[in-house]
């Protein structure tokens, strides 16, 4: 009978040190702040999609792409729209004040982490795109800052923000002026604190 209290009393112990352990854990990972390093190329083309225009003037780009990450590799998708907000740039090599500066309307992303599956979610909160269209294929340049809005797996609840840099090219315009085709490569720095 003795023994069996001692089992008991040992049993119960050791739960509470686990359990004691789990919770004591829980709070320290949840609040852990990481910084994500990346860099990435993609295509665009335009979609049946405007974030602000119903009848789909000026529409959105959708974005396909991968990268490299200290997170891991990773696939994204997002779309993207811009809309020119009265000012000149210079694209680098470009002659000066001949590219037209763009602002963003709105920009939502999903990226995919290869090894686990775990998806992402980020939103532009703005940026500034110069685009040269003097020379064919038409050279630009874009900064971007925005949030980090959750995502699945280990980044459930996650919140941030991020800084992008990045240039790139519009390959073709179709015949109405408004749909494009091209491609772009930036690097990303977020930082990322868990739920």
């Amino acid at each position: 009978m003795g023994h069996m209290k001692k089992l008991v009393a040992l049993c119960l112990g050791l739960m509470m040190v686990i359990i004691g352990s789990i919770a004591a854990a829980t709070p320290a990972e949840s609040g852990k702040t990481k910084i994500i390093k990346s860099r990435a190329s993609a295509t665009f083309v335009s979609a049946n999609f405007d974030f602000d225009n119903p009848n789909l003037k000026d529409p959105a780009n959708y974005h396909n792409g991968a990268g490299i990450s200290n997170a891991g590799k990773f696939t994204f998708q997002a779309v993207a729209e811009f809309a020119p907000d009265k000012h000149t740039c210079t694209v680098p090599g470009g002659g000066a004040n001949a590219g037209t500066e763009f602002a963003l309307v709105a920009d939502v992303q999903v990226s995919r982490f290869t090894a686990t599956g775990d998806l992402l979610f980020t939103k532009g909160t703005s940026a500034t795109l110069c685009e040269d269209f003097s020379t064919s294929p038409f050279p630009f340049i874009f900064t971007e800052t925005g949030v980090v809005t959750g995502g699945t797996g280990k980044y459930f609840g996650a919140t941030g923000t991020f800084t992008a840099t990045g240039d790139g090219a519009t390959l073709s315009v179709d015949a109405t002026g408004a749909h494009l085709f091209g491609w772009f490569e930036n690097k990303v720095v977020t930082t990322l604190t868990g739920p």
